[in-house]
């Protein structure tokens, strides 16, 4: 009987918390992510490229991020608050052209809806502010 009660105590916590967040985040919050491919005003005969999400170093590194070949754009849920997570950085390539930048952290402001708005370029990323209602610079990490 006291194994039930314990069950259902944690039943009930997570349902609490996981309302106010992706059921897939397990009660920490969920982040959308949308990353928009423009590289191809830099370079016309560029069809796509490819994206690779991870998050900061741990003992499950792989469970969350995400790997494809991007065309035009996609949006995929990234979870924070929950063991820890820090941040996540994204490494995009075609050939010999290659980047890194960190897609998520404290500092990124997604907006209330927690919704992060990115464009690829060149030589830069470009992320949506909230704030200023418009994309803004942001450089490559070396």
């Amino acid at each position: 009987m006291g194994e039930v009660q314990i069950i259902l105590m944690l039943v009930l916590i997570l349902s609490c918390q996981v309302s106010n967040a992706d059921w897939l985040c397990l009660g920490a919050r969920a982040f959308t992510i949308t990353i928009e491919n423009r590289l191809s005003e830099d370079f016309p005969e560029a069809s796509g490229l490819f994206l690779d999400c991870t998050r900061d170093k741990a003992w499950f590194e792989g469970i969350y991020g995400v790997s494809m070949w991007l065309t035009h754009s996609t949006s995929f849920k990234l979870c924070t608050g929950y063991f820890r997570v820090k941040y996540y950085d994204c490494h995009v390539s075609l050939g010999i052209w290659q980047h890194d930048f960190r897609v998520l952290d404290k500092s990124t402001d997604c907006g209330k809806d927690m919704h992060c708005r990115w464009q690829i370029r060149r030589d830069h990323a470009l992320f949506f502010n909230y704030t200023l209602n418009q994309f803004v610079e942001r450089e490559y990490s070396k």
